[in-house]
């Protein structure tokens, strides 16, 4: 009995007994303060488990709502103000070459839509102006035969000035480049 009631005496002067001390410390400094919630020997294993839980679940709402809050404000700011912008357009039934167009490095498509007949075709090369695909060669953005409509993206391209070189046969065309801005 002597033994059990010494070790009472240690235990209740322990700073985790200090119901108080851990109730500032879950609040203030969580790792602490559930550690002395769980060596703290007044509180029952329902009430521990029930407080664990609650902080565990303010530390995640913490933690995923700043990082959320954050990318998404910050995303619709930009976005809601950025949009598709044409940098050229271009059509015909032929070959053709287009102007020289200004690219600034953002997010960047091609969009085409070709008519052609059973025989047609179409091929879209976008080159670096100063270049020419005859001398040096080179590889279309896109190549079709037949009917088509669609986009295709531009994320390889880097800054700079290009212009659109348009080989077709047997079909009408248009083709456009944009960029998001």
């Amino acid at each position: 009995m002597a033994v059990l009631d010494e070790n009472k005496k240690n235990t209740s002067n322990a700073w985790y007994e200090q119901i108080w001390l851990v109730v500032v410390l879950c609040i203030v400094f969580f790792p602490i303060g559930v550690y002395a919630l769980w060596k703290n020997s007044s509180i029952g294993k329902v009430g521990k488990i029930g407080i664990t839980i609650v902080i565990a679940l303010f530390v995640v709402i913490g933690i995923s709502g700043n990082s959320t809050s954050n990318s998404s404000s910050s995303n619709t700011a930009s976005n809601s103000q950025k949009q598709w912008v044409a940098l050229v357009s271009l059509q015909g039934s032929g070959d053709k070459k287009s102007v020289a167009f200004k690219y600034t490095g953002g997010k960047a498509r091609l969009r085409y839509d070709f008519h052609g007949d059973n025989f047609g075709m179409l091929a879209v090369y976008v080159v670096k102006d100063g270049h020419s695909i005859m001398r040096e060669g080179g590889f279309p953005e896109i190549t079709i035969d037949g009917s088509e409509s669609g986009e295709s993206s531009l994320s390889h391209l880097s800054r700079g000035n290009y212009y659109l070189d348009v080989t077709a046969v047997n079909g009408f065309w248009a083709v456009t480049v944009e960029e998001f801005k």
